[in-house]
């Protein structure tokens, strides 16, 4: 179930960026789901994909996913 999010996440991630600086390797992908958990990544992903459906365009995926995955797990989810 980690790994298959992890790809989840890079798939995602890579798929919104148009510049090859601005994309995740499957490696970063698997620290976030091993560091933050299952729920956590899932949430945040789940968040960034609904973001991009009502057209607010997230310049950075990878950089919102790793503040939001932070600032769940110093203050707690919303």
């Amino acid at each position: 179930m980690a790994e298959r999010l992890a790809l989840q996440v890079y798939e995602a991630i890579n798929r919104m960026v148009v510049e090859p600086d601005n994309r995740i390797n499957k490696a970063t992908a698997r620290r976030w789901v091993d560091v933050y958990g299952v729920e956590a990544v899932r949430r945040t992903l789940n968040l960034m994909q609904r973001r991009q459906n009502y057209g607010q365009n997230i310049q950075r995926p990878a950089g919102f996913m790793a503040t939001v995955l932070r600032s769940e797990a110093r203050f707690g989810s919303a």
